[in-house]
């Protein structure tokens, strides 16, 4: 997936109305690290060269979605 594709992918979700995520599958670790460095306005930011990205994902007027999350991530570790 080029650059320019994942860009459009993510400000696609960004307007997406019925909160449900699309799947970036298709994306490296390396693609997605390059889109958070566009996104976060850090040249070269690398998420420090991951072998496997795990993304957890919420609907967007879930007030509970960041702890949702953490309690999802910290259940897997």
């Amino acid at each position: 997936m080029s650059m320019t594709e994942l860009k459009a992918r993510i400000a696609a979700e960004l307007e997406t109305p019925d909160n449900t995520p699309a799947p970036l599958t298709e994306a490296t670790p390396a693609e997605l690290a390059e889109a958070i460095s566009v996104v976060l306005g850090r040249e070269g930011y690398d998420m420090y060269r991951p072998k496997a990205l795990i993304v957890t994902s919420n609907l967007r007027d879930n007030h509970n979605g960041p702890e949702d999350n953490a309690c999802a991530l910290q259940n897997m570790f």
